[in-house]
């Protein structure tokens, strides 16, 4: 399965980071839906947030190009702590990350393979204009493997394009946050009909 998440844990400041400075220009429905996941992994640790210092993050990265949830936990309150601050800090952060690990899910996952059934690397992009940054997902080569997060229980069109393949789009209705819809795309060649193979 392609990673749903990426949480990168630095020091310190017992903060989570939201997505980079880009974070800045997020829509209102996208920024509501990654506060959603903030907090949701921030209340278990009684940790603070704040947007991140610098771009070019990894998870931004992953966010802005795998589909991924992606944040930064700055853990602790000290850059190199003792041995024992650091078993300490690794009980209070804990339960935050076994909040991730247990509970989110995209809002979408699927795979992109040609109509002769190959995998395909893809771009799976929002036509509603919500990600401000040219957000997208992009399918892995070796199983044509996505996914997503959409702020939920709105309609969005997902569109698929890949070199070479003609674009084809879904309608979906973004289940609640933590429920995921299955979207697989069968992209068929440019110039080929589907019925002729």
């Amino acid at each position: 399965v392609r990673p749903d998440v990426y949480i990168d844990i630095h020091n310190f400041g017992r903060e989570v980071l939201s997505m980079g400075p880009s974070c800045l220009s997020l829509s209102s429905a996208v920024r509501n839906m990654t506060n959603f996941f903030i907090n949701d992994l921030r209340a278990p640790m009684n940790y603070a947030t704040r947007t991140m210092s610098a771009s070019g993050e990894a998870p931004t990265h992953h966010w802005a190009s795998g589909g991924a949830m992606g944040l930064l936990i700055e853990a602790s309150t000290a850059f190199q702590p003792s041995w024992s601050a650091s078993v300490s800090e690794e009980a209070r952060v804990w339960p935050g990350i076994r909040q991730v690990l247990t509970t989110w899910a995209p809002s979408v996952r699927g795979k992109v393979q040609s109509i002769t059934g190959q995998p395909l690397e893809a771009d799976i992009s929002v036509q509603q204009g919500i990600y401000n940054n040219n957000e997208k997902s992009i399918s892995r080569p070796r199983d044509g493997r996505y996914v997503g997060y959409l702020p939920a229980n709105q309609v969005y069109t997902l569109v698929c394009s890949a070199p070479g393949y003609q674009t084809e789009t879904r309608t979906i209705l973004a289940p609640a946050y933590n429920s995921t819809v299955t979207v697989d795309f069968d992209l068929t060649p440019v110039g080929v009909q589907p019925s002729t193979l």
